[in-house]
């Protein structure tokens, strides 16, 4: 499928393989061309692996099979460009106010200190008057505290990225 595509195409579709969703402007950024929405489009018309993520038609996602191909390709054609992507998309989405996915990309990358540089910035400026007990803070909350604990020297993983389990002793255990 990948093959019988024009080269602007192929392009899109490699570049952006690294996303878990896409839309015009995002490929557009990572494509360095424009275009992008209206391609995106017309494969998902074609039924060429493409899926419209929301009803406006702005938002898509690859096959999930066809996805794990493209990224096989990118990293055996373009193995350099993997790095610079990854900046590229985690700039587009702290950019568009979408930390998870900006931080993502940024631990693909390794740049540990921007990702903490974001979460912090973005815990800054979330609302004071949000409770725990809400939806979008406990996600927020989560979210952050998954990224915080996934970086290097993290209590959660060792070098080898095993999770490391502490025993805790049990209250009565203490006890002389």
């Amino acid at each position: 499928m990948l093959e019988r595509q024009p080269s602007h195409v192929q392009r899109l579709l490699l570049r952006t393989s690294l996303l878990d969703r896409v839309n015009g402007e995002s490929a557009d950024l990572l494509t360095d061309a424009t275009g992008s929405a209206r391609i995106l489009l017309d494969l998902e018309d074609a039924n060429a692996f493409v899926v419209a993520l929301d009803p406006g038609r702005t938002w898509f996602r690859y096959h999930h099979m066809f996805g794990d191909l493209l990224r096989l390709e990118l990293r055996r054609t373009l193995p350099g460009n993997t790095p610079e992507l990854h900046r590229l998309a985690a700039r587009w989405f702290a950019e568009h106010a979408q930390t998870a996915d900006a931080v993502r990309h940024l631990q693909a990358v390794g740049d540990w200190a921007e990702a903490a540089h974001l979460l912090a910035d973005r815990c800054c400026r979330m609302p004071r008057r949000s409770t725990a007990s809400s939806p979008r803070s406990r996600h927020s909350a989560s979210t952050s505290s998954k990224y915080a604990e996934s970086g290097p020297g993290s209590r959660k993983t060792s070098r080898s990225g095993r999770s490391r389990h502490r025993a805790t002793p049990h209250p009565r255990e203490n006890v002389p």
